[in-house]
């Protein structure tokens, strides 16, 4: 197990894909010297509403990157978000 920014990274042999837990945890195999770019996912307030964006190099558990405020105010998310997470992962070719 290693620490990916304050979250438990759990190195797997698998295909480089995340598997989620519900704990902003998330499974990974992250290849040294290799990018990979994350799909999040996150809902709103009332948990009615989820919306996803991807982000490149790490991934967004503060929802504060261009591209996930973008996805918020896209699909009309109330704030504050929650349940922030990674659903996917793949190396950047």
């Amino acid at each position: 197990m290693a620490d990916v920014n304050g979250y438990a990274t759990y190195l797997l042999a698998g295909n480089g894909h995340a598997s989620v837990s519900p704990n902003n945890a998330y499974n990974a195999r992250n290849a040294p010297g290799i990018t990979y770019e994350y799909q999040m996912e996150c809902t709103d307030a009332t948990l009615t509403t989820k919306t996803t964006w991807l982000v490149q190099g790490a991934p967004d558990f503060n929802a504060t990157t261009t591209a996930a405020l973008t996805a918020i105010s896209n699909a009309g998310l109330n704030t504050p978000v929650r349940l922030i997470r990674v659903i996917s992962q793949w190396p950047v070719s």
